[in-house]
């Protein structure tokens, strides 16, 4: 049977886990709108107010004696950039200074895209009612309509400075329920901002948020579990099981967390506990495609690479496009020495992503075995060291590619590399050690 090292699936083990819902959505929310509020056209209209910098800074010398207040902001949705614009804006501000006058609030420009306003001594109820108003006058015989965010001070342990920022997350947050929606910062507007700084790779600022969100909801079960993955990916692995587990106890149906904690099992290398966990998430849901794909892997880490196949071709099934699957579907065939399906396999991989590393590799030294191909065999191997490096598997097969073809120091050398990157190769070095040794031993006699 054909053995594989397990150094390069190893490599994929990075991020594989599932993420909140709401991370889902906001990879489907639109752009960001490009500028809209003309700051020379907004303090022309309005001459007796500091507009050319931010409420946030503008209001600082009010709102410093206000014990207990709120933030609207309000963002313009389907406005034509046109020359219309200045004046829609502008519709706005009017609304604003005529809702802060009877409030005895605060009125500005938030950023490039929103306006709002600050006001004291209302509940949240309270302004989302005025919110809903601004709303409703603003789009009075308009084709545009406002989104709405909201926040209050005091909430958690912010500075009055943030609430502004709480509005913003807000209004990210009523994105999710369409054009003109209002919406108050809460856990779930934490949740999104986290799962915003995660998708940009700032996992600590993503943590932070995270546990705010906590502190409002701490029986958020998409917080848990968003919280899981950050701490697994920082190889805190015991930190991420725990929050996965608490997401468990708090809705057992729950999919994402349970074959999150199998996940993190599989990086422990506990293969027993990792396949429990995944079986239990295939009985959640059967037709999730990282679940047939881990639960494969268990098996082909495990020595079981027969159970292992039905799991991959399950997983194809689910992801046409994936060439993992396919891989690991090679993988598995090939230590159940299925050549001809494995190299099938191994080229529906290459088809789905041409620069796959370790189906190149795979591949190469399949053909090599086979004895056949040789030169293509060369190339692939060559082609897998090319896209990947720094896995010493792919270095190893590139250098008994070379010894089989007497190129003992390009063999050497890449055995050497493949020991320096943690793939065991002290025999094929010595052994071409000696090689050259004998060949120069030749030479020197004739």
């Amino acid at each position: 049977m054909h053995s594989f090292d397990h150094q390069a699936r190893n490599r994929m083990l990075d991020d594989h886990f599932l993420f909140s819902s709401a991370r889902e959505r906001a990879e489907t929310d639109p752009p960001d709108h490009p500028e809209i509020i003309s700051t020379p056209s907004l303090q022309k209209a309005f001459p007796d107010v500091e507009l050319s910098d931010t409420l946030s800074h503008t209001a600082w010398p009010v709102i410093s004696d206000w014990p207990r207040f709120g933030a609207l902001a309000f963002k313009i949705e389907h406005m034509e950039q046109d020359g219309g614009a200045d004046d829609i804006v502008i519709h706005l501000a009017r609304i604003l200074k005529a809702v802060c006058r009877k409030t005895n609030g605060i009125w500005g420009r938030i950023d490039h895209e929103l306006m709002g306003c600050l006001v004291p001594e209302k509940t949240q109820r309270q302004l989302m009612a005025v919110a809903d108003t601004v709303k409703k006058r603003f789009s009075e015989g308009r084709a545009e309509t406002l989104s709405a965010g909201v926040a209050m001070f005091p909430t958690l342990s912010y500075e009055k400075y943030r609430i502004l920022d709480n509005a913003r997350k807000a209004i990210d947050h009523a994105a999710f329920f369409g054009p003109g929606a209002v919406t108050a910062f809460d856990a779930v507007s934490l949740n999104i901002s986290g799962d915003r700084f995660y998708q940009e790779n700032d996992i600590d600022q993503a943590v932070s948020e995270y546990r705010l969100a906590l502190k409002l909801d701490p029986e958020n079960i998409n917080v848990h579990n968003s919280l899981g993955v950050c701490h697994g990916i920082r190889g805190e692995l015991d930190t991420a099981l725990d929050h996965f587990k608490t997401a468990m106890a708090l809705d057992p149906k729950e999919i994402m967390p349970v074959y999150n904690a199998g996940y993190v099992h599989l990086i422990k290398k506990d293969y027993d506990q990792a396949l429990d966990y995944f079986l239990k998430a295939g009985r959640i849901d059967a037709d999730v495609f990282e679940i047939a794909l881990q639960t494969g892997r268990v098996y082909l880490e495990t020595s079981a690479p027969e159970k292992g196949i039905l799991h991959f071709e399950t997983a194809a099934r689910l992801n046409p496009k994936s060439a993992a699957a396919q891989r690991l579907l090679g993988d598995a065939l090939t230590s159940l020495d299925r050549i001809s399906e494995a190299e099938t396999a191994y080229k529906t991989a290459l088809k789905n992503n041409p620069h796959d590393a370790a189906s190149l590799s795979a591949l190469g030294a399949l053909y090599e075995t086979r004895g056949e191909n040789a030169d293509i065999a060369l190339m692939f191997c060559k082609q897998a060291v090319d896209s990947d490096p720094d896995t010493g598997l792919y270095r190893h097969r590139l250098g008994r590619l070379y010894l089989n073809r007497n190129r003992l120091e390009e063999a050497l050398d890449a055995f050497q590399q493949a020991q320096d990157l943690g793939h065991e190769a002290w025999e094929d070095i010595t052994a071409t050690l000696r090689l050259i040794r004998a060949e120069a031993c030749d030479q020197d006699c004739n």
